[in-house]
């Protein structure tokens, strides 16, 4: 796990450090395989447990995907630039963070949040419902597969101001639309409000797209992206452990989906203020010339 936040909170700088004009269609690819990646990992698991006659070494053989990627980032570095791209200037004092920071890191934290909760819980909750456990199982998968082309949508928006507030309010709307869906309708059109929950999870990859252009370069974008990952995810886990202990005591979900619900909303307000922050770029360029 401390792997992976490296590489996530790295991969937004180095986009913006080495794409050069190309940073859009550089994050709709690597957010997508991103996406993509979480999918078939989720649905190989059990088969590769099955396969090998061990979920031990289902989980270990992953390791070699590890070691595939560290042969392919060394070969890509070399001749890039990149430490230098990367290298912080020398400076007398702290330096304040860019402009716009702790709105995605709330927007950041409230994705992550209903996020988390939604692929631990949500078979859970189905079956609770009254759905049987295969369906429940199936409404899970809908969600993650529906995210893939939804965050690449997301992002292809994230280049304009005007972009930002449709992808934010649009997420947070079908987010809030598909929970409350589950809620007061949960075996109505269970796959309905699963495609709903899904679109609404392309909010991570336009959030690593609004960490990617932040700033006014790849350095400033790693601080963002530290900040926004770190505290955003810390504050996340609140959801998935505060709905388990919900469940544990014997609480009806309906609690849970409403508090998401609220999420959502809140999510959708901090998004539309994120996207009336301008950039330090955008500042200085419409600074007075002498």
């Amino acid at each position: 796990m401390s792997g992976i936040a490296v590489v996530n909170v790295m991969l937004p700088a180095l986009v913006r450090a080495t794409s050069g004009t190309r940073m859009r269609s550089v994050t709709t690819a690597y957010t997508t395989v991103l996406s993509a990646s979480s999918a078939i990992g989720a649905a190989a698991g059990v088969p590769v447990a099955h396969a090998l006659g061990s979920a031990t070494l289902s989980l270990g053989s992953w390791a070699l995907l590890a070691v595939v990627a560290l042969g392919v980032w060394i070969a890509a570095v070399r001749g890039r630039g990149i430490d230098d791209a990367l290298a912080a200037p020398a400076s007398q004092g702290r330096v304040p963070l860019p402009r716009g920071t702790w709105p995605l890191t709330g927007f950041f934290a409230l994705q992550a949040l209903l996020a988390f909760v939604v692929m631990g819980w949500l078979p859970t909750i189905a079956v609770d419902s009254g759905i049987t456990p295969a369906r429940a199982g199936v409404l899970l998968g809908i969600v993650i597969m529906v995210s893939i082309p939804a965050g690449m949508a997301a992002v292809s928006m994230a280049h304009t101001l005007r972009g930002i507030r449709i992808g934010v309010v649009g997420v947070s709307v079908s987010a809030a639309a598909g929970l409350l869906g589950l809620w007061l309708a949960p075996t109505a059109a269970p796959e309905l409000w699963s495609v709903l929950i899904g679109a609404g999870m392309a909010a991570f990859p336009l959030t690593l797209a609004l960490i990617a252009r932040s700033g006014s370069g790849a350095v400033e974008a790693t601080r963002v992206s530290g900040v926004a990952q770190g505290v955003g995810y810390a504050i996340s886990t609140i959801g998935p452990l505060g709905a388990g202990a919900w469940y544990g005591a014997g609480g009806e979900w309906g609690p849970v989906l409403v508090a998401l619900v609220v999420g959502a909303v809140l999510q959708a307000l901090i998004g539309l203020a994120l996207a009336s922050a301008p950039k330090a770029s955008d500042r200085k360029a419409a600074a007075p010339r002498a």
